[in-house]
C-alpha cells in the first residue's frame, strides 16, 4: 500500500496525465487524481520495514479475538436473560429518553404489522431529532419476537457485543505483522496482537456503565458499534485504496451512523478527516497550490460578480437575512386572509435556503464533473455517491437541517450551561475513572497504555492511526460542549481501549525480543491474554452510585404500574385521552399499546413546563372539550415522586374536576407510586340504560 511506484521508462506510466480544463491551460505541473492519489503516491514510512511475512504465532492474535467475542456473546445473553426476567425494573422514570426509543421502534412495528404504510412513512417523518436507525432495527426486532419490552433492549446489547468484539479486531489489527509492516520479528509481532486484542477486550468487557447502555434502550450502544464499524472500513479502504467495494462499504456505514445520531456521526468524521489529511500532506498542500492558481486565473472578483448575479444564490441570501432577522426578533406572526401565520422558529424557511443551495451545487456538479471526477478518483466518487449525497438531500426534509445544527449545536444544553471546557474535561476524567473502567486503578493503566500507543505513532498503519485520532477528537468535543453526560463518552471511548491495547502489544512486543525461544513468546502472549480476560469476566462489581449516574439508571419502583392496572377498563377504547400530573410523555402510550397488542390512538394535553397551575387548568379544560378521545386515562402521581416535578401540573386534576364531558369508570390505588388513577368515559359514547320490563300479572304465573 504505501510504497513509490516502480521506476519506469515512460514517466506517463507512473503519472497519469491530468484532466483538461480542471485549473485551466497553464496551470501547474501533471499531478494524479487528488483524491485517488492521495494514499498510492505515499512514501513508506520513515523506519518501517517491508511487511513482514506470515508469522508462526500470527493466529494468536485472532484466537484472542475469538476469546473475547465468545465472551462478549455469553455475557449478552446472559444479560438478556437477566432483563426478560424482570424487565419491569428498567422502567421508572416516565421521562427518560429510552420511552421515546422504545416509542418509536413500537409505533413503526404496528404501523408494518397492521399493514399501513401511510402510518409507517408518517411516524418515520417524524425522526427529526433523534434520527430513524435505531427505530428501524428495533420495529425490525419486535415485528419477529413480537410487540413485548422484553425485546427491548436487543438493539443496544447487539451493539455492546459488537463494539466489544470490533475493538479486540482494531486493536489486533495494529498490531497484525501482513499489515503494519512492524519492524518486530514476525513471532513476537503475533504475541503483540493477541496481547493488545485481549487487553482492549478486557477494558471493554469489563467497563461497568458501558455494560449498562448496552443493556439499556438508549443509542449509544449501537452508535459505538457503528462508529468502531467505520474506523475497521477506513482501515481497510486506506490498505487498498483503488478497491472501489470498500471505500463504498465506507460511504454506507458513515451514512448508516449519521441517520443513527449526528453527534456521533460528526465525531468519527472529523476522525476521519483529520487522519486522512496527516497522512496525504503533500497531495492536500499540491492541492491547494493548484486551487489558489485556479482562482488566481479566474479573477475572484469576475467570479464573485458572476455569483451575485446568479437567481438561486441571491434567493438563498435574502433568505438567510430574513431567518437571521427572525431568530433576532423572536415570535413572529403574519395575518393572512384572516388567519394567523408563525414564521417563529423560521425552520422551514432554513429548508427553503438550503434547498435553493443545494441545486445550485446540483448544477455546478453536472457542469464540471467531467473534469472533477477523475480529481476525486475512486475515494472521492464512492464517498461522494454514498454518504454525502444521501446526508444532503436529507437535509431537503422540512426542519431536519436546523433540528440537526441545534442537536449538535452549542444550544442543545441545559439553562444555565455555559462555555467550560476545563470543567468538562474534569468531570469527564472523573466519570470515565469511577464509572467507565472497573476501577480508578484500571482508568490509570488505560491511560498509560494508550500513550504508549500514541508514541508509537510512526509504526502504525495510515488506517489504523485513526483510533488515536478518534479518542482525542472524541475528549476534545465532549469537554468543549457546554452539556455535559456521562453516558456521552461511550460512543468514543472504545477508541482509547484500542489505543491501550497497541501500547500493551508494544511494550510485549518488545519484551518478547528478548525471549530466547519461540515457545516462551506464545507462553508470554498467552499468559497475558488469559489474565487479562480472565480478569475482566471475574472482577464484576455491583455498580457503583458514580456507574448508575453515568448510565442514567436509578432505582426506583416501575412506573408500568400506573397503566397496567388500567387497561381492562380502557379496553375497546377507539382513541385513548391521557391528563397526567407528570406532564406529556411518550411513556403513556407505548405502555398502552404494548398492554393491548394494538395500535389505538393516544393523544394528551402540551403543557408548557413552568407554567402556573390556573395556566395549566384553562389548558388542560380546553383540550377537553375538544379531544374525541372516548376514555380518558388522568394520572395523579405526587410531585415527589417525579424526576421532573412541575407543581404548575397540578392543574391537570383542577380541569378534570370541572368538567362534565366525561364520567367516571373506574379508580385505583397505586401504592408503590403513591399514585391515584382514574379512568372517565366521553358522557356521550356511555350507553343509556334500558329501561326495565315490567312483568305482567302472566309472567308472573306459574303453571
Amino acid at each position: 500500500m504505501w510504497t513509490t511506484p516502480r521506476a519506469s521508462a515512460d514517466p506517463a506510466a507512473v503519472r497519469p496525465a491530468r484532466p483538461a480544463g480542471v485549473f485551466g491551460a497553464g496551470g501547474p505541473a501533471a499531478e494524479p487524481p487528488v483524491l485517488g492519489g492521495l494514499w498510492s503516491t505515499a512514501t513508506a514510512r520513515p523506519g518501517a520495514a517491508p511487511p513482514a511475512g506470515p508469522s508462526r504465532l500470527g493466529a494468536l492474535g485472532w484466537i484472542a479475538v475469538a476469546a473475547v467475542a465468545a465472551i462478549a456473546l455469553a455475557t449478552a445473553v446472559a444479560t438478556f436473560l437477566a432483563y426478560a426476567a424482570a424487565p419491569d425494573a428498567l422502567w421508572v422514570d416516565v421521562h427518560h429518553d429510552r420511552n421515546g426509543h422504545f416509542g418509536f421502534g413500537l409505533d413503526l412495528a404496528l404501523a408494518l404489522r397492521g399493514g399501513d404504510p401511510v402510518a409507517f412513512v408518517s411516524h418515520l417523518a417524524k425522526a427529526v431529532v433523534w434520527p430513524p436507525v435505531n427505530g428501524l432495527v428495533l420495529s425490525g426486532v419486535l415485528l419477529v419476537g413480537g410487540l413485548d419490552h422484553r425485546l427491548a433492549i436487543l438493539p443496544s446489547l447487539l451493539g455492546w457485543s459488537a463494539t466489544v468484539i470490533l475493538t479486540a479486531m482494531l486493536a489486533r489489527r495494529l498490531l497484525d505483522p501482513p499489515r503494519t509492516g512492524s519492524a518486530d520479528p514476525a513471532p513476537a509481532a503475533g504475541a503483540s496482537a493477541a496481547v493488545a486484542a485481549a487487553v482492549a477486550g478486557a477494558l471493554a468487557l469489563s467497563s461497568p456503565a458501558f455494560a449498562l447502555l448496552g443493556a439499556d434502550v438508549m443509542l449509544e450502544g449501537l452508535g459505538a458499534a457503528l462508529s468502531a464499524l467505520a474506523l475497521l472500513c477506513f482501515a481497510r479502504a486506506m490498505d487498498a485504496p483503488a478497491d472501489r467495494a470498500r471505500w463504498r462499504a465506507l460511504g454506507i456505514v458513515l451514512t448508516v451512523l449519521f441517520f443513527h445520531k449526528g453527534n456521533y456521526w460528526g465525531l468519527v468524521l472529523v476522525a476521519l478527516a483529520v487522519t486522512a489529511a496527516i497522512g496525504a500532506r503533500a497531495p492536500l498542500g499540491r492541492l491547494l497550490r493548484d486551487a489558489l492558481a485556479w482562482a488566481a486565473a479566474r479573477r475572484p472578483g469576475r467570479v464573485l460578480a458572476g455569483l451575485a448575479r446568479d437567481p438561486l444564490l441571491i434567493a438563498a441570501f435574502v433568505l438567510a437575512v430574513a431567518i437571521a432577522a427572525l431568530y433576532r426578533r423572536g415570535p413572529t406572526s403574519l395575518d393572512l386572509f384572516g388567519r394567523s401565520v408563525s414564521l417563529y422558529p423560521p425552520e422551514n424557511l432554513v429548508t427553503v435556503a438550503y434547498a435553493l443551495v443545494f441545486a445550485r451545487l446540483a448544477i455546478a456538479w453536472i457542469r464540471l464533473r467531467p473534469a472533477l471526477a477523475p480529481r476525486l478518483g475512486v475515494p472521492g466518487l464512492s464517498i461522494l455517491a454514498w454518504h454525502v449525497l444521501p446526508v444532503a438531500v436529507s437535509f431537503l426534509i422540512p426542519k431536519r437541517l436546523s433540528a440537526f445544527l441545534w442537536f449538535i449545536g452549542p444550544s442543545n444544553a441545559p439553562a444555565g450551561s455555559g462555555f467550560d471546557p476545563l470543567q468538562g474535561a474534569t468531570y469527564y476524567a472523573g466519570v470515565a475513572a469511577t464509572a467507565f473502567h472497573a476501577s480508578p486503578g484500571a482508568a490509570i493503566a488505560a491511560a498509560a497504555l494508550f500513550v504508549a500507543g500514541l508514541l508509537g505513532w510512526r509504526r502504525w498503519s495510515p488506517g489504523g492511526r485513526a483510533a488515536f485520532v478518534l479518542a482525542l477528537v472524541g475528549a476534545a468535543g465532549v469537554a468543549v460542549h457546554p452539556y455535559h453526560q456521562g453516558r456521552f463518552l461511550a460512543s468514543w471511548l472504545f477508541a482509547v481501549w484500542i489505543g491501550a491495547g497497541a501500547g500493551a502489544g508494544l511494550l510485549v512486543g518488545l519484551a518478547a525480543r528478548q525471549a530466547p525461544l519461540l515457545l516462551l513468546r506464545a507462553g508470554l502472549a498467552v499468559g497475558l491474554s488469559t489474565t487479562v480476560l480472565a480478569a475482566a469476566v471475574l472482577w464484576r462489581a455491583p455498580p457503583t452510585t458514580a456507574v448508575l449516574a453515568a448510565a442514567n439508571r436509578y432505582p426506583g419502583p416501575s412506573a408500568l404500574a400506573l397503566v397496567r392496572g388500567a387497561q381492562p377498563a380502557l379496553a375497546g377504547a377507539r382513541l385513548i385521552g391521557v391528563a397526567s400530573t407528570t406532564g406529556r410523555t411518550p411513556f403513556f402510550a407505548w405502555a398502552l399499546h404494548v398492554g393491548c397488542r394494538c395500535a389505538v390512538p393516544v393523544e394528551s394535553p402540551w403543557l408548557v413546563a413552568g407554567a402556573p397551575r390556573d395556566a395549566v387548568a384553562r389548558t388542560v379544560a380546553g383540550w377537553l372539550a375538544t379531544t374525541p378521545a372516548d376514555r380518558l386515562l388522568v394520572v395523579d402521581v405526587p410531585l415527589s415522586a417525579q424526576s421532573l416535578p412541575e407543581p404548575g401540573f397540578l392543574g391537570v386534576l383542577d380541569a378534570v374536576a370541572a368538567q362534565t364531558r366525561f364520567v367516571p369508570r373506574a379508580r385505583l390505588a397505586v401504592p408503590d407510586q403513591a399514585a391515584t388513577v382514574t379512568v372517565w368515559e366521553r358522557r356521550d359514547a356511555v350507553p343509556a340504560p334500558s329501561p326495565t320490563p315490567t312483568p305482567s300479572p302472566d309472567s308472573a304465573r306459574r303453571d
